[in-house]
């Protein structure tokens, strides 16, 4: 006959292994969860308008070296393309980051931006950015918008969808016939 402190000692595991199985099932819940939110905010910022129209300005904008930047859009000089520049690479970065922690992966973080808008971003102001890195002290500038962006760009080669940037915003037009 088995002893009451065999049950009792059996219906104690059990009951931990159940509790067990049931925090591990909600972490993974609450975690997906909290990726969905992620991915709902992100996505709410991004599919405005606003946020459109001025990513193509970004991506329109020209300039022949870093002083010529500087004297058409330093925040000094165009406070208006600095709050944009930075609105928009601050989000890169924050994405990054969160690529680099493992907080989202990167498929979910390709999506975001169509997998291709980060890379043609940072590939645009990379020098920018590094040289402003440098003037400021900084070398960690914008380092997760860089780690992001490199990690999309091998992301979508390994997918057979290499990023191509030509300095275009990725606009169509056709040529007259």
């Amino acid at each position: 006959m088995i002893e009451l402190s065999t049950i009792r000692d059996f219906v104690a595991i059990a009951s931990f292994i159940i509790a067990l199985a049931y925090y591990t099932f909600n972490i993974r819940h609450s975690i997906q969860n909290r990726k969905s939110q992620l991915y709902n905010q992100i996505t709410s910022i991004t599919m405005q308008k606003e946020w459109l129209s001025d990513a193509l300005k970004l991506l329109n904008m020209e300039w022949t070296d870093f002083d010529d930047f500087a004297r058409k859009y330093d925040s000094g000089v165009n406070p208006e393309n600095y709050s944009i520049r930075t609105v928009h690479f601050g989000l890169m970065d924050s994405v990054g980051y969160y690529v680099k922690t493992g907080q989202i992966d990167l498929e979910l973080a390709s999506n975001f931006f169509g997998g291709f808008y980060c890379v043609w971003l940072w590939l645009k102001f990379k020098d920018i950015i590094k040289q402003y890195g440098e003037m400021l002290n900084l070398p960690y500038y914008y380092e997760n918008f860089e780690y992001l962006a490199n990690q999309l760009i091998e992301y979508n080669r390994k997918r057979g969808t290499p990023i191509i940037y030509n300095g275009q915003d990725g606009s169509y037009i056709p040529t007259e016939s």
